[in-house]
């Protein structure tokens, strides 16, 4: 099963240059035996498909491996970050974002996704200047639209701001499938008021 994990497994062999040989070898006697025979995208595929059980702690050390490795390499930084952010480290995920940003300023996914690290902090704030500056990158970018209205209903409770963005939203991607609970969240909001 491919997972969040898996990908950043095969991510991370490839920037170590290694192949997915580099990671599983350090693992097989914890895990089952891999053989992995050639750096192709087959073998890079079959091995994110049946990953060695690793730890986040394992997950942590080839990152910083990696980030050793290849200091400010961006496409490394947001995995960095994302993976950091699905472990709730929020706070280090903004700063493997943040050094991301250094590179390009202007990258709608990266601002995106440092704001949703910016709002599980509660830093509404910061949140929305983050989406933005997604948006003024992105004036079309679904998932800053689509959080910034989450952060409008339930943070805001700005129900007339959150029924335009959701207008955009249906406007740019009328069959985006976030579209049905941000109008649940929307009336449940109204109702309140």
């Amino acid at each position: 099963m491919i997972n969040g994990k898996n990908i950043h497994i095969a991510i991370l062999g490839i920037i170590l240059g290694s192949g997915s040989a580099y990671i599983f070898g350090s693992y097989q006697a914890e895990t089952r035996r891999h053989v992995v025979a050639q750096e192709t995208a087959d073998t890079l595929k079959e091995a994110a498909a049946n990953p060695p059980e690793i730890t986040d702690e394992e997950m942590l050390a080839l990152f910083d491996e990696a980030l050793r490795q290849n200091p400010g390499e961006p496409e490394l930084l947001m995995r960095y970050g994302n993976f950091l952010f699905n472990l709730e480290r929020y706070q280090e995920a903004i700063d493997a974002y943040a050094k991301v940003l250094e590179g390009n300023p202007n990258d709608p996914v990266v601002r995106t996704d440092m704001g949703t690290a910016f709002y599980s902090l509660g830093q509404v704030d910061e949140a929305m200047e983050a989406y933005g500056l997604a948006l003024a990158a992105d004036p079309n970018h679904i998932l800053a639209l689509h959080n910034l209205a989450i952060a409008q209903i339930e943070a805001m409770h700005d129900v007339n701001a959150a029924q335009g963005t959701i207008q955009r939203i249906e406007g740019i991607a009328p069959n985006f499938q976030g579209l049905g609970l941000l109008r649940e969240r929307l009336a449940t909001e109204r109702d309140k008021q």
